[in-house]
């Protein structure tokens, strides 16, 4: 079963229950992966502002914390509208957050250049399947085409050895995957080196905050706004091509080798 991924939209001052209907609409386009009426989990989006601003792609990407961080279309459109990604890979080590890599290049980049489509705000999927009858879902990214997208633009060239990711992991909660476990043993060309070995349980959700920036706050997932656990589980490539595999279950699992609810796997090239 192919799906797409949502490309971002607006979402700047639009109430709770419009955001929420807008994804609603979206997990009800595939009612074979639903399994029954969908109720969003309040344990993700009960802090949700309503009325409230969003990180714009421009803010989160470009301008980083201040008023400008609202710009552009909802960085979190992507996986609030794309509801069965149920976790996604989020490229710290390509951005100007955490390890703060990616510089950009004021001679290179235009205002132009940030209103365009195609502008590497951040790596798009090329191809989305889900296997309902076996509980498996695979996603796939040309990593090593969107790192030469974004060397057009930036100060100093990047690599796959500076592509550092975590995991968003909101949808997965929300559809009570409470326990992941990324299967170091099972993936290839992908390294974590806080690997203990076990389940963990899925925190996060949606809060508001005015680290943003932005005078009246901003709506962001604990996800991307980088709370200590998600920096804990940052996963580096030894090469490409790559896959990582997550486990998700809805109950804790008595160890790891106990067969996922889900089985989500996500390939790089």
């Amino acid at each position: 079963m192919i799906l797409g991924v949502t490309e971002p939209i607006e979402l700047n001052t639009l109430s709770a229950d419009q955001v929420l209907g807008l994804r609603k609409n979206m997990v009800n386009s595939s009612p074979q992966l639903l399994g029954g009426d969908y109720v969003p989990s309040p344990e993700v989006f009960s802090e949700l502002k309503s009325g409230g601003y969003w990180y714009g792609l421009k803010g989160y990407a470009f301008y980083g914390r201040g008023e400008n961080s609202v710009l552009g279309k909802a960085i979190e459109s992507r996986l609030l509208l794309t509801p069965y990604l149920l976790v996604s890979p989020e490229f710290w080590g390509l951005t100007i957050w955490y390890e703060k890599n990616l510089k950009w290049d004021p001679n290179k980049v235009t205002e132009q250049d940030l209103d365009r489509s195609d502008f590497p705000y951040y790596p798009k999927a090329h191809s989305f399947i889900w296997h309902p009858s076996e509980g498996r879902a695979e996603i796939s990214y040309h990593l090593s085409d969107y790192i030469q997208q974004l060397n057009r633009y930036a100060e100093k060239e990047l690599t796959v050895a500076q592509a550092s990711f975590s995991l968003i992991s909101y949808n997965a909660l929300d559809f009570g995957y409470r326990y992941m476990y990324a299967a170091m043993g099972e993936s290839s060309n992908i390294v974590n080196p806080n690997d203990r070995g076990k389940a963990f349980k899925v925190l996060s959700g949606f809060f508001t905050t005015d680290g943003c920036g932005y005078a009246a706050g901003c709506n962001i997932s604990y996800d991307l706004a980088g709370t200590p656990s998600t920096f804990f589980r940052v996963f580096r490539f030894s090469d490409l091509p790559a896959k990582l595999v997550v486990k998700l279950w809805r109950e804790a699992p008595a160890d790891i080798n106990i067969a996922p609810d889900v089985r989500f796997e996500i390939n790089f090239d």
